[in-house]
């Protein structure tokens, strides 16, 4: 079957008029003018496809010259992409000569379901998923196909023994700016990079040197994962995007032996920060870990390390962000999620990175200052709290762009998401109709976050450390 995504239809784009279509590489550069978004329902294809279609401007033109942040709104001319155009063949998702991110042959002996390119899709013996299929009944269509190969560089977990994960090891949280259109969330993140080297498809087998620094372009093409496709057969309905089609229903999914990565690799769309001395990524928590709900606050610290970064401060305009982060144990998905936030020009990181910690710690107290007198918060105070934590710092971290321009009123609506939610509370911790229970639950119930005093960092961080003993 010659599906090529060169100029087949698999790249599902929402243009500025608002109709949905599926189209190949080169009109997407071809009309990233009148494009609005990539239309990927998952986050994850949405972070894949546009680094993508970034690695394949850098390996067509290169670095941008000096002027381009002023030809923001011009398209991208054909010419640019006579390499791509030269180099169809390497974009093949079957047949026996070279393949898209694929290498090797079909081994008959190690099939596996081609489900397990898509996360969501549960094979073998995973049962933590609302959807279910049968491995080799049910399928992919070629273009999941494509984007189940696009993710693996970026979202390749620890898949066992002989499985190493991608090489920002566990998957990052991703962040990259977005424009109005497809055009201008390209040329937001089109800036110059040292050594750019090429692609891996450029390679013949995909595999990343052991020696050396890793060269720019290689870095963001590299396949943690030897794949290689069975041929589509039968029509039926995709279990990714729910089309009836030809399907890929087997492929070798095989992990590559274990090297030792380069350390001097650095991903443009990771935040880095220190701690102890140690270089470390953003990552996700892992939410279903023993203890995770003690604090809850990953978006907290996610927004206080990614304002304590130079990745914001190189934006010379106001630019609104797409924020990707997934939660994994090894070879279990436990969740993904997307933020989009808005971060004015201007922007005083200091002072923003203050009020959010003054959120985390005046929102940690709440069990001392509902406790009864001369005595620390009993557990069921303490878990009563936690229990009602997650969804409301789900709710707030919604709208972060809107906290952060320090907007009191929207601070104001953040802390009153505690005050239904502290009544019910308020309920369980002294039923009754004595007048000592009256009394406590009228002061529970109007216990709220106060982000008008500062509250002590240190505090906030022995609260923690006290909690996560017990």
């Amino acid at each position: 079957m010659n599906y090529n995504l060169h100029d087949d239809p698999w790249l599902p784009v929402l243009y500025r008029t608002g109709r949905f279509d599926r189209i190949g590489l080169i009109d997407a550069f071809k009309h990233a003018h009148d494009i609005r978004q990539v239309a990927a329902s998952n986050p994850m294809d949405r972070i894949a496809i546009l680094r993508l279609l970034l690695v394949l401007l850098y390996w067509c033109k290169g670095n941008p010259t000096k002027n381009a942040q002023n030809q923001m709104h011009e398209s991208l001319p054909e010419r640019w992409f006579a390499t791509l155009k030269k180099n169809r063949n390497a974009f093949y998702l079957f047949g026996n000569e070279k393949r898209f991110f694929q290498y090797g042959h079909l081994d008959r002996k190690n099939l596996l379901s081609a489900n397990s390119l898509i996360h969501e899709i549960p094979t073998g013996t995973n049962i933590n998923h609302f959807r279910h299929s049968l491995d080799f009944d049910h399928g992919i269509c070629p273009a999941c196909c494509a984007l189940g190969l696009i993710r693996l560089p970026l979202f390749t977990t620890q898949g066992g023994s002989g499985k190493a994960p991608g090489i920002n090891f566990k998957p990052p949280i991703y962040i990259i700016p977005v424009g109005a259109t497809l055009l201008e969330t390209l040329r937001l993140s089109w800036v110059n990079r040292k050594n750019l080297g090429a692609p891996m498809w450029e390679r013949s087998n995909l595999q990343i040197p052991i020696k050396g620094d890793i060269t720019f372009l290689e870095g963001l093409t590299a396949m943690p994962r030897r794949v290689w496709l069975d041929n589509p057969d039968l029509d039926g309905t995709c279990m990714g995007c729910g089309r009836y089609a030809a399907l890929v229903r087997r492929c070798n999914f095989a992990g590559i032996p274990k090297r030792k990565y380069p350390l001097k690799w650095i991903d443009p769309n990771v935040i880095y920060f220190t701690e102890n001395n140690v270089i470390r990524l953003l990552r996700t928590e892992n939410i279903s870990s023993p203890g995770s709900l003690i604090t809850d606050r990953p978006w907290s610290r996610m927004m206080e390390h990614i304002l304590g970064s130079t990745y914001i401060d190189d934006q010379p305009i106001e630019v609104r962000f797409l924020i990707v982060g997934f939660s994994s144990d090894q070879t279990k998905y436990i969740d993904v999620w997307e933020r989009y936030v808005v971060f004015p020009s201007g922007l005083n990181n200091e002072d923003k990175a203050e009020t959010i910690n003054r959120w985390s710690a005046s929102v940690s107290v709440i069990p001392w200052k509902i406790k009864h007198p001369n005595r620390k918060p009993s557990i069921a105070e303490r878990s009563l709290v936690r229990t009602i934590r997650p969804h409301i710092e789900s709710v707030v971290s919604s709208d972060l762009s809107a906290l952060l321009k320090w907007d009191e009123n929207t601070w104001r609506e953040a802390t009153c998401q505690y005050g239904e939610l502290m009544l019910s509370v308020s309920q369980s911790l002294h039923p009754g109709y004595a007048t000592s229970s009256i009394s406590r639950r009228k002061h529970t119930a109007h216990v709220l976050p106060d982000m008008k005093s500062k509250t002590a960092k240190n505090l906030d961080t022995d609260i923690e450390e006290e909690l996560h003993d017990e």
